[in-house]
């Protein structure tokens, strides 16, 4: 296995680590969940306002399955974006209290 080195305190860890041992820093591999819902929300509203624009050009009924399926689309595509924005690397989370 390789070895990763934590930012904030430059303790040697395992990868595969879920903690850093030296300052207990959250280890993430990848996008994290919050990164992930944030782009599918992001390609859901820019997807429907796409849409609306398109359909209010076009001499169509405003039917609420179009916007559904053109939401749950930009959804699927920016999860999917957001998910490979940080595919392969490694990061470090940590939260620093001030008094």
């Amino acid at each position: 296995m390789s070895e990763i080195i934590c930012p904030h305190c430059h303790t040697l860890a395992m990868r595969g680590a879920n903690v850093c041992v030296g300052c207990q820093a959250e280890v993430v591999y990848g996008s994290t969940f919050g990164e992930m819902k944030q782009g599918a929300i992001f390609g859901a509203v820019i997807f429907i306002i796409v849409e609306a624009l398109i359909l209010s050009g076009l001499d169509i009924s405003f039917e609420f399955n179009y916007y559904l399926f053109g939401a749950a689309v930009g959804a699927f595509i920016g999860f999917f974006l957001a998910a490979r924005a940080h595919d392969g690397s490694t990061r470090f989370f940590r939260v620093y209290h001030r008094k």
